[in-house]
Parts: structure tokens; sequence; C-alpha cells
């Protein structure tokens, strides 16, 4: 059974990802364009667990973009 993500507002990326998201398009300005993808691969949930972009900006600089719940840490937790 999927787990009921009302509570919680949404996917990664609304979550997690959007905060690297505004830093970036602080430091680099607007994106002129993006091109990405995002899925439901691991987690038991009605929303996305993963997501990868790439994102162009007017200067002509160029960001990838990747967030996911289904990484674990490198160490043990308390």
């Amino acid at each position: 059974m999927a787990r009921n993500i009302a509570g919680d507002g949404g996917g990664v990326l609304m979550n997690q990802g959007i905060h690297g998201i505004d830093l970036l398009c602080w430091l680099m300005g607007r994106p002129v364009s993006a091109c990405g993808y995002s899925d439901t691969l691991l987690r038991d949930i009605e929303v996305e667990d993963t997501v990868a972009a790439a994102v162009r900006f007017a200067g002509g600089a160029v960001a990838s973009i990747d967030a996911t719940v289904c990484s674990q840490p490198a160490y043990a937790k308390n």
C-alpha cells in the first residue's frame, strides 16, 4: 500500500530538491531551458523519490540537479 504523502506536501523535488534549485537560481539567475526525469524507483509512495535534470542559464552555464530519498548514509545512525 502506497504511503499517503498529503501531510508531507510532495515528493523529493518539492520537499528537498527545491532548496538546491532555489540556491542555484539565486547564484546563476533564471534558467532558459531544462530537461529532466523523475520517477518512483524504490519507495512505496505516491510521488517521485528520484529526480535528475540538466539546466542551462542565460550566461551559457549548465548545471545538473539530482535529488533522491533512496540513498543510505555512509555512517551508522545513532
